[in-house]
């Protein structure tokens, strides 16, 4: 899996000289705990690779942000609604994009990101661990995934507001 610029350097530094890069790598035992440890979109992209391992459980509904903590692992769709939970109560613009695509060997896939605004201004979205971008618009983050996982459509979008716990892209509009 691709990993952001920051979290590669970070495990690097972690595995030569045993630092932490400064983001909180231990992990939190309340949700308020962690909002108030998690200040950045980096920091929570970090704290889910280390402590929130990937693991597919079916269905349209996340886990809550304290369920996630408690559960300790989750898929695309518990890492979307926590990001955008831990940014939204840091004031941060987020919201979950959740779509279905196909890929040549498998049709109707789902996936769910979070899109955000940083603090350099500029929108960038959350895939799991990692952060693509900049993009302009919902439909940019579409064709970026479209691209990123091999797609050969996408089929349907949704997009609910940050935190939103039940995310099926078959209630969104075709793309």
């Amino acid at each position: 899996m691709v990993r952001s610029k920051i979290s590669t350097l970070c495990i690097l530094l972690t595995a030569l000289l045993g630092t932490s890069c400064g983001l909180p790598f231990a992990p939190y035992a309340d949700l308020d705990t962690a909002v108030a440890g998690l200040m950045t979109p980096d920091d929570v992209l970090a704290y889910m690779m280390w402590h929130l391992p990937y693991e597919y459980h079916d269905g349209c509904v996340s886990y809550t942000p304290e369920e996630f903590l408690v559960v300790g692992k989750g898929d695309c769709k518990d890492y979307a609604t926590f990001f955008s939970h831990i940014l939204e109560e840091h004031g941060y613009y987020s919201e979950i994009v959740s779509f279905s695509y196909d890929l040549e060997s498998e049709p109707w896939l789902g996936h769910v990101v979070t899109l955000f605004r940083d603090d350099d201004g500029l929108l960038w979205y959350q895939s799991n661990f990692d952060r693509f971008g900049p993009v302009e618009t919902v439909r940019d983050v579409l064709e970026s995934e479209k691209e990123r996982l091999g797609a050969t459509q996408i089929r349907m979008y949704a997009v609910n507001p940050a935190g939103s716990t039940y995310v099926c892209s078959s209630e969104g509009v075709y793309y």
